[in-house]
């Protein structure tokens, strides 16, 4: 199997690209200005971003990477979720934070997750150790 090739449950190939979404018909009425959905699709942005938001304040991360089909399909959802997830999170939290486009599969992110969550503990012992041999000693015998 080629980069980002999946199989689906009845083993046929399929990528990111080819593979036909559940939202494509949705997507479709949506560029096409129909009421009813467009303001569904926002409406999930509503929630979405709320939801995102509350990431951002509790974990303050770096950057936050948004992926998806309907992304691709609906050209404005992407600068309304960010401004509205801008609005909804902590003004500090949210200024060091990246919004970034990415493409991928499922597969990927969640091995960036795992890589991440790896690194991110050995930031912290790093940052102990850097701090001396007595803080480290103190917080083991805590653990």
């Amino acid at each position: 199997m080629g980069r980002d090739q999946l199989k689906d449950f009845k083993g046929q190939t399929y990528s990111n690209q080819t593979h036909r979404s559940s939202t494509d018909p949705e997507a479709r009425l949506a560029r096409k200005g129909d009421k009813v959905v467009r303001s569904e699709i926002n409406r999930l942005c509503k929630y979405l971003s709320i939801g995102i938001a509350q990431v951002v304040n509790l974990f303050d991360p770096q950057y936050v990477f948004f992926t998806g089909r309907l992304f691709d399909q609906v050209p404005w959802l992407r600068k309304n979720l960010l401004a509205r997830t801008r609005q909804a999170a902590l003004e500090p939290a949210v200024a060091e934070c990246s919004f970034l486009a990415t493409s991928g599969s499922h597969l990927l992110g969640a091995v960036a997750t795992a890589i991440s969550a790896v690194t991110s503990a050995r930031v912290h012992e790093l940052k102990d150790t850097l701090s001396g041999i007595a803080m480290t000693v103190t917080r083991k015998s805590v653990v």
